[in-house]
């Protein structure tokens, strides 16, 4: 009995900004009943645009289209013309230190390394502790020029260097981020 089976070839790689990014190639249609969660995010935008950091956690069950509700956002302050970071952070990498954010900066990969190779003699912590500065820094420049839209897609799945990183973005009043379900 014979048995025939497609084949495939991988031409190129295509880099997405993000999973949701990847299945989203088409026009999406209008924001249903999400309107309330669209508004809030455009009030936070603004305050943003005004100078006063801003930081939102978006949180719910897988589908329920916080992904979607991003790319409205993003749509919607496109004039503005925003800084732009999405971070995709993966169940494949989440031992992966500093993954998501070395796939967006290649220069964030030589600091990495440079901090591997630094390791041999020093403390493993303070290390680490400069490199995620460095890295953080490297993030925070891309808001010199005005407000950025910074999002770590999936960060369930981010390392713990990652959400180390995600944490020195200083946002003034800490606690005082608005969480949205």
């Amino acid at each position: 009995m014979s048995s025939r089976y497609p084949l495939f070839r991988v031409l190129r790689r295509e880099l997405r900004e993000s999973r949701f990014g990847a299945r989203a190639e088409t026009d999406l249609g209008p924001m249903i009943g999400r309107q309330a969660e669209l508004a809030a995010l455009r009030l936070v935008w603004e305050r943003a645009k005004s100078g006063n950091r801003q930081a939102v956690l978006l949180t719910g069950e897988a589908g329920i289209g916080k992904s979607r509700l991003l790319q409205a956002l993003a749509d919607g302050i496109a004039g503005d013309g925003p800084a732009r970071q999405v971070f995709q952070c993966s169940p494949l990498h989440s031992d992966n230190p500093f993954w998501p954010v070395v796939q967006q900066f290649p220069a964030a990969a030589m600091i990495v390394e440079r901090g591997v190779a630094e390791a041999d003699g020093r403390d493993r912590r303070q290390i680490r502790g400069e490199t995620v500065d460095a890295l953080a820094g490297l993030l925070l420049d891309t808001t010199q020029a005005g407000p950025a839209l910074i999002v770590f897609e999936d960060a369930q799945w981010a390392d713990r260097a990652t959400v180390e990183t995600a944490e020195l973005i200083p946002i003034p009043g800490g606690p005082g981020v608005r969480k949205l379900h």
